[in-house]
């Protein structure tokens, strides 16, 4: 059966055997506001999605760019403390560059003048001891010029020179014996003088018993080759200091003589003033007999005092 109802129509079926009804029944108006809701709530959701995606991306975006704004930023403070470091450091850098060009000068002056050593002789020279027949006496003012007779003594020492060639009185003269005397006699057995001429080393050659005049005066009244080399404080004073030489035949005979400017200042400098005094030192040769070689301090006429 069917019935109507408050506009609603309700259609029942059963059986009445088995006591089971059967109503089917819809409102039109129900149904059209379900699928309404329905419609909205989806349409929200794609909204949704769509702003927080929209989002995302500005986000993303806008991170880029902050990011590649920081390495901006620090590429350029990194490159502009370069150029101050640079320019700050710009002299220290110079040092240091010249400092490695002195150092490449002074292994090809060593290669030059060891070759100059050598000559025809061969490199297997080195592997002995060089001897050197030249014997050489150290004339200097020990008020000034201690320090440079040492260096020049050690110098002298790397080109083969040994105790027995090198007089330095400090190093050679007992205590107790009679110096003045034990100058003379050395400096008469020697082949060369090196007088070096520092500030003031003039002054108290006037003086009577002065051991500068005893030196040299022995040195040039008996033929022994002076060879004189000035510092460089000496030499920016010369006239001054040649001016506090007595008025002697000694001191006529030294003031004509050529000055070798000497100075330490560098590496490359010293090697170089060093070279110029051994070629003014020869005759520089090896001796070929064995037994001298073994004993090359029996030859020297300089004690060495240990």
């Amino acid at each position: 059966f069917s019935s109507c109802q408050n506009g609603a129509c309700v259609s029942s079926s059963g059986d009445h055997n088995d006591g089971t009804t059967t109503t089917t029944g819809g409102t039109s108006g129900s149904s059209t506001t379900t699928v309404s809701t329905s419609t909205t709530t989806s349409t929200s959701t794609s909204s949704t999605s769509s702003s927080t995606s929209s989002r995302s991306s500005d986000a993303l975006i806008i991170g880029l760019v902050f990011g590649l704004a920081a390495l901006a930023v620090i590429i350029f403070v990194s490159v502009k403390l370069k150029q101050h470091y640079f320019r700050k450091h710009k002299k220290d850098l110079q040092l240091v560059e010249k400092v490695k060009l002195d150092v490449a000068r002074d292994k090809e002056e060593v290669g030059r003048i060891r070759q100059d050593l050598v000559g025809d002789w061969g490199p297997h020279v080195f592997k002995k001891k060089l001897n050197i027949h030249t014997t050489v006496f150290l004339s200097h003012r020990r008020e000034s010029g201690k320090e440079t007779a040492r260096i020049i003594k050690c110098e002298l020492q790397r080109y083969g020179y040994t105790d027995g060639n090198i007089f330095l009185d400090v190093d050679q003269l007992a205590v107790g014996t009679d110096f003045a005397h034990d100058l003379r006699k050395n400096v008469m057995a020697s082949d060369y003088v090196l007088f070096i001429a520092t500030p003031g080393c003039f002054k108290r050659c006037s003086t009577p018993g002065d051991f500068i005049a005893c030196e040299l005066k022995t040195a040039l009244e008996n033929g022994t080759k002076v060879v004189p080399v000035q510092t460089v404080e000496f030499q920016k004073a010369f006239s001054t200091e040649i001016a506090d030489l007595p008025d002697e035949e000694w001191c006529t005979k030294l003031k004509a003589l050529n000055f070798m400017p000497f100075t330490i200042e560098a590496g490359y400098q010293l090697k170089a003033a060093m070279k110029e005094i051994v070629q003014v030192l020869k005759p520089l040769k090896p001796v070929a007999d064995p037994a001298i070689m073994a004993a090359p301090a029996a030859l020297s006429p300089f004690p060495i005092i240990r």
